[in-house]
């Protein structure tokens, strides 16, 4: 409750008292203890949930390219570098080359753990590449993003539709 105070030269001048100072602090202090916890973990996951996301609409750019060009369009993930990537071949001046599409490193706060292929025709386990095809089909794949809270999300790939489902993994 603000309290009023009359000053020698007779001016009335309004304020708190201390006490009532001190409890404003107390409250917003329990506050920030109960609310600053959750509000970092809802953060962390929310970085995990994005690069899935992220990961989820290339697989979708993916389809999109491979079907509007009539052309497979292949996702590189690699589990080492930390990055997946997009390649299509293209004619250039007569000459086919692979053009790379798009390009996305992880942030050092997401972890690609592994990356799932059934039909793997890569000999390399650190590294998966998954094909799309102008059918709008695609090569089965599933992968596994952590954070640091260990808070995992899965990327799914449905073969015959060539969609991706996002979910947690425990």
């Amino acid at each position: 409750m603000a309290t009023k105070t009359t000053s020698a030269t007779g001016n009335s001048c309004g304020g708190f008292t201390l006490i009532e100072l001190g409890v404003v602090v107390l409250i917003l202090g329990l506050l920030l203890a109960i609310a600053g916890p959750n509000a970092a973990r809802s953060y962390r996951d929310a970085v995990v949930a994005e690069a899935a996301r992220n990961f989820a609409t290339t697989c979708r750019y993916a389809r999109l390219q491979a079907v509007t060009q009539q052309r497979p369009a292949t996702l590189f993930v690699n589990l080492d570098q930390q990055r997946f990537w997009l390649m299509q071949p293209r004619l250039v001046d007569g000459e086919p080359t692979e053009q790379m599409l798009r390009l996305v490193q992880l942030s050092s706060r997401v972890t690609l753990l592994k990356a799932e292929t059934p039909d793997a025709t890569n000999s390399d386990p650190r590294q998966a590449v998954i094909q799309f095809y102008p059918n709008g089909t695609c090569a089965a794949a599933t992968v596994t993003l952590a954070g640091t809270d260990k808070n995992n999300v899965a990327v799914s790939l449905d073969p015959v539709t060539g969609k991706p489902e996002t979910y947690g993994v425990k």
